[in-house]
């Protein structure tokens, strides 16, 4: 992928992420300094859709980013500092003690926290009558998922 590509991809997982709502060709034109027209910015994130890596869930709207452009934007355009550090024992430790499932909620949304550099919200929701409209499953690695559960 070329590096204009690579500069529209960014902009649009990045905006998606700070406003988790489709991304239009124009708020990367008035966001970033790319020099391009909306429409070119269009045509960019077209073809970026066509490799699987953008959608847009209404025929009119934005783009937000897929599963696979999201593993592209952390392998391959994330930098270092984009990253968040936690020394492994320590977050190993933090789940090694004993803890009722409140406990687990909040040191889970504490990781979450220093992970995305973002308030950290982990929540047990009550099963009973749940009806979940999407499950999804994403391979993080080669023995870690994360699952998706999205209810009504």
């Amino acid at each position: 992928m070329d590096n204009r590509n690579q500069r529209i991809l960014k902009a649009v997982i990045t905006s998606y992420i700070e406003t988790g709502g489709p991304i239009g060709s124009r708020t990367i034109s008035k966001k970033y300094d790319f020099g391009l027209s909306p429409a070119t910015i269009r045509n960019i994130m077209s073809d970026l859709e066509d490799m699987g890596l953008l959608t847009h869930p209404y025929t009119s709207s934005g783009r937000i980013p897929t599963e696979r452009g999201y593993r592209y934007y952390i392998d391959n355009l994330m930098s270092e500092n984009e990253l968040a550090y936690i020394d492994e024992e320590a977050f190993e430790k933090r789940y090694q003690k004993k803890m009722d499932i409140v406990e687990l909620m909040h040191e889970t949304s504490v990781i979450l926290s220093i992970f995305s550099h973002y308030s950290g919200v982990a929540t047990m929701p009550c099963f009973t009558n749940t009806i979940f409209q999407h499950l999804k499953f994403i391979k993080l690695a080669k023995k870690n998922i994360i699952a998706i559960f999205v209810s009504q």
